[in-house]
C-alpha cells in the first residue's frame, strides 16, 4: 500500500509531500520524529558522516530510531560527506523541497569546548600578548572549522534545491555560535535569509539533540538562543535595490562606530596589554573592557558589510 497516498500530514513548518533531506543526523531522532507525524517517511532522505557501525557504537539511542524510520521506507544513508554530499552517488542526480541541518558542530580541540579557558591560559605562559590577540587566536582556532562545515553545508545544499526549494539551518546565536556569522556564509553560496525564527524542541516530540565531537557525543546540550535560519537562492531582480540601501546603512554605522574608537585606538592598545599583566585597577578594566567592546563590534559590522558587498558584486 502507498503511504504517501491520501491526507497530506504537518508537523510545525513541514509537511508529508515535501521532498526532505536531513543532513548530519545525531541519533535519527528529529528524522524519527518527522517519519512518525507523517506516519510515512517515503519522502524523507536521512544522512550522518559515520558509518552505520560507527554510529551504533556513538549514539546507542539511534537503534530505535532506525528501525522505525527502516519501517516507514525512509532512505538512509552513512558516511556522506557534507563538503561534497552534492557529488554523492545516490543523491547527486535528486533535488529536494528542503534541506535541514541541526546543529552543525565540527568537533574539539584536544577535549576543549569553546568556553573552556585552557585554551587561552596556556598562552600565558609562552608570550605576553595583548587580549584582543589572545581573543582572535582563539577565535580563529575554535571557529574556522565550524565555518568551513556551515560554509560547505550551504555550498552544497544550494545545488540539490527544487525550484522554490528551501535550506534550513538549526543555530544557536549567542556567544560564542553568533561569531560564526551564518548569514555571511550562506551569502556566499548565493543564498539570501528568508526568515529566522525561534527553535523550540518541545515543537519536535521525541527529539533529543546531540552534541559534536566525541565528547559525551551521546548527550545532549542546552538549546538556549536557538533559530531556524531559513535560507533560498538569491533573486537578483527582486534583491539588488534592497541589498544596495542595506549596503549604505551598514557603512555608514561602521563609519560611525570606526570614528569613535579611532582616537582610543592606541590608548586601547596600551590598556589592553597592561590588563594583561594585571597592573591596572578595576575602574581602568572596565573602560577598557568598554573600548575592547566597541573595537569588536566595528569588527562584527565590517562582516555584514563585506557580506553585503559580496551580494551586490554577484548580482
Amino acid at each position: 500500500m502507498d503511504r504517501l497516498k491520501g491526507k497530506e500530514r504537518v508537523i510545525h513548518v513541514y509537511k508529508s509531500s515535501q521532498k526532505i533531506l536531513l543532513v548530519g543526523e545525531g541519533d535519527f531522532s528529529f528524522s524519527a520524529c518527522l517519519a512518525r507525524a507523517f506516519r510515512t517517511a517515503e519522502n524523507i532522505v536521512a544522512t550522518s558522516y559515520l558509518k552505520r557501525k560507527s554510529l551504533l557504537k556513538k549514539h546507542r539511542t539511534s537503534i530505535p530510531h532506525l528501525e522505525e524510520l527502516e519501517s516507514l521506507g525512509c532512505k538512509l544513508l552513512y558516511k556522506v560527506d557534507v563538503y561534497k554530499m552534492h557529488t554523492h552517488p545516490i543523491l547527486k542526480n535528486r533535488k529536494f523541497d528542503i534541506i535541514i541541518y541541526n546543529f552543525p558542530h565540527a568537533g574539539h580541540y584536544d577535549d576543549l569546548c569553546e568556553r573552556d579557558p585552557e585554551l587561552i591560559e596556556p598562552m600565558l605562559e609562552l608570550v605576553v600578548v595583548p587580549l584582543c590577540m589572545i581573543e582572535l587566536v582563539s577565535t580563529c582556532m575554535l571557529d574556522r572549522m565550524h565555518k568551513e562545515l556551515v560554509e560547505a553545508y550551504f555550498k552544497s545544499a544550494s545545488k540539490m534545491l527544487t525550484a522554490g526549494g528551501e535550506v534550513h539551518l538549526r543555530h544557536r546565536d549567542d556567544p560564542p555560535y553568533n561569531r560564526w556569522n551564518v548569514v555571511f556564509l550562506a551569502s556566499k553560496a548565493g543564498l539570501t535569509l528568508k526568515e529566522k525564527v525561534d527553535f523550540y524542541k518541545s515543537d519536535y516530540p521525541g527529539y533529543h539533540n546531540k552534541r559534536g565531537g566525541d565528547i559525551n557525543a551521546n548527550k545532549a546540550f542546552p538549546i538556549v538562543c536557538a533559530y531556524t535560519f531559513t535560507f533560498v537562492p538569491c533573486l537578483p531582480e527582486a534583491v539588488n535595490l534592497h541589498y544596495y540601501d542595506l549596503l549604505k546603512k551598514v557603512e555608514a554605522q561602521v563609519l560611525k562606530m570606526s570614528n569613535q574608537v579611532y582616537d582610543d585606538k592606541i590608548q586601547y592598545r596600551r590598556e589592553d596589554t597592561l590588563c594583561f599583566l594585571g597592573t591596572i585597577n578595576c575602574e581602568e578594566r572596565c573602560e577598557e573592557g568598554r573600548k575592547r567592546g566597541m573595537y569588536f563590534r566595528v569588527l562584527e559590522m565590517i562582516d555584514h558589510l563585506q557580506a553585503i558587498k559580496f551580494l551586490v558584486n554577484a548580482l
